[in-house]
């Protein structure tokens, strides 16, 4: 705890030196005459440009004395990082504001537990009033009741008492007013562990079939024990920790050689779920030796087939529509959020920055396209200044990077920004579907399955603006006949843009389309969320 206590006393010995602002605007310190101190201080009720100087002096280091007087993030900010604290595997919240005056509530595993005001037995609580005692204390919500089983057990096994409590309707306590939703920043089937000194020691985003395992290898490294040698648990003295394996225990014997005294938690949890859903398609599948040997060569012939610039196994999760579902998981936003959709293998860092209107289209293929909108925050405010990440491929189908040589450098690329109305535009081209790589294992897959590897026609962006969360997305061509089939899984309907075809050829040559008889025009918003952690 010495870091903490040495942030605090930095911070109250600083706080004596900042009196002397205060002590000059008064007029006390250009004189020792008490008699002259009171004739100054008198001063400052005066109608004179000097006295108006002085009180807002004074009113300026008073309101600066609120580092002293008001510095809740001094006295709770702490974040604890030791043995005792188990990284859940996320990113430590960044601090939004002055992290000494203001302090800022997270379930972060090291941070204090956050406030919120509960109802128990017809009585207001804090969720405070649920931790500490000198106990380890376990919060979840409605469907995490795994986790209170997982404690009750880890508590015999240790020896020291976990207290329980589900927080939701007609459970340990309500979440009358969705406090607590809005403040533990894990989902209502996850938990937080959290030490007799209400410091949260480590957290679960959501319920698993291995609560036990991760609950048992968190307080374990928490309370700096280890596991005996020989194969025996120091928890069950005499007890063999390695089962023989069977068709029947095969992921309890797999999953028990997992040191849960050392491993992240998080890559235990990965693991056990790893295991038993693999076995279970195994046993559900009952696949053949020469079946066995297929999937493994399959699988050799997909890294084969990755380059510096193409990712076969990418394309394999894309066309079984994992990456879709993990950005889905990743990025469940509301308020009206723009939705995401999958990167794609094709972005290139550094994209040349364009002017307002300025064309990405330097092949001079295809039909005109005006690409229009605003980018807004979820209020519906603009955001200026907003980067727009644009690419697509060419009237052909085909990326610049897959035909170097044959299309210009940084052809169907820009980068563009978003003006002080939010607004942007630029010129493009209509957007037509193309095939995903199919030459290789992927491809083969696909046609064994009776699939076709096209895409739906789209365009690309990136919006992004410090503050709010990065949105990585398409526009969608409506009348695209693999709309409903996009080989990727990428289409969301809220994508899908209103193109209009515009046959106005001055109004054509008015936007840079000089001789065209007609142009295609879409215009989308896109909305940011504040910048939080999305996932769970």
């Amino acid at each position: 705890r010495s870091p903490i206590a040495k942030q605090i006393v930095k911070r109250a010995n600083q706080s004596i030196g900042e009196f002397g602002p205060i002590f000059d605007a008064l007029g006390l310190l250009s004189t020792k005459e008490p008699e002259q101190m009171k004739r100054n201080m008198e001063a400052l009720k005066e109608d004179t440009p000097l006295a108006a100087e002085r009180r807002e002096k004074l009113r300026q280091a008073i309101a600066f004395k609120s580092y002293e007087f008001n510095t809740h993030g001094v006295e709770m900010n702490q974040r604890y990082n030791s043995a005792a604290v188990v990284s859940d595997g996320t990113a430590e919240p960044a601090f939004t504001r002055d992290k000494e005056l203001y302090y800022q509530a997270t379930s972060y595993p090291g941070a204090r537990v956050p406030h919120v005001w509960l109802e128990k037995d017809g009585n207001k609580i804090s969720s405070l009033d649920l931790t500490g005692k000198g106990k380890f204390a376990l919060l979840t919500g409605i469907g995490g009741e795994s986790w209170v089983e997982a404690a009750k057990l880890v508590s015999a096994e240790t020896g020291v008492e976990i207290a329980c409590s589900v927080i939701g309707p007609g459970r340990d306590a309500a979440d009358l007013f969705g406090a607590w939703a809005d403040a533990r920043e894990i989902s209502e089937t996850g938990c937080l562990l959290v030490r007799p000194d209400q410091h949260v020691a480590w957290r679960a985003n959501a319920a698993s079939t291995s609560a036990t395992g991760q609950l048992r290898g968190a307080m374990l490294q928490i309370l700096g024990r280890r596991v005996a040698a020989c194969g025996m648990s120091s928890d069950n003295a005499g007890k063999p920790k390695f089962p023989y394996f069977s068709e029947a225990n095969s992921v309890e014997a797999v999953n028990a050689r997992i040191d849960r005294t050392t491993t992240n938690p998080r890559l235990t949890q990965v693991m056990d779920a790893l295991v038993k859903h693999l076995h279970a398609f195994v046993k559900d599948v009952e696949p053949t030796h020469e079946e066995w040997l297929k999937g493994i060569q399959f699988l050799t012939d997909t890294g084969h087939m990755c380059t510096d610039w193409r990712q076969e196994f990418i394309l394999l999760s894309d066309t079984l529509g994992v990456s879709m579902l993990v950005d889905a998981v990743n990025h469940r936003r509301g308020n009206g959020a723009t939705e995401n959709t999958i990167l794609g293998p094709f972005h290139v860092k550094d994209s040349p920055r364009r002017a307002p209107g300025d064309s990405i289209c330097l092949d001079g293929k295809g039909e005109p396209l005006a690409v229009m909108g605003r980018v807004l925050d979820t209020a519906g405010k603009p955001i200026a200044g907003a980067a727009i990440d644009v690419w697509q491929t060419n009237d052909e189908g085909f990326y610049d990077v897959q035909q170097k040589g044959v299309q210009p450098d940084m052809n169907m690329r820009g980068m563009f920004e978003s003006a002080a109305d939010g607004s942007f535009w630029f010129r493009s081209v209509r957007p037509r579907y193309y095939p995903i790589p199919d030459d290789g294992p992927v491809g083969k897959l696909l046609a064994a399955l009776g699939r076709h590897p096209n895409r739906a026609a789209h365009i690309h962006l990136i919006v992004e603006k410090p503050g709010f969360d990065t949105v990585i997305t398409h526009i969608f061509e409506p009348n695209c006949p693999y709309l409903r089939e996009d080989a990727v899984f990428g289409v969301k309907e809220s994508l899908v843009g209103d193109f209009r075809r515009i046959e106005d050829p001055a109004r054509a040559g008015k936007i840079g389309f000089a001789g065209a008889p007609f142009f295609w025009q879409v215009a989308m918003d896109f909305v940011l969320a504040p910048a939080s952690n999305t996932a769970g």
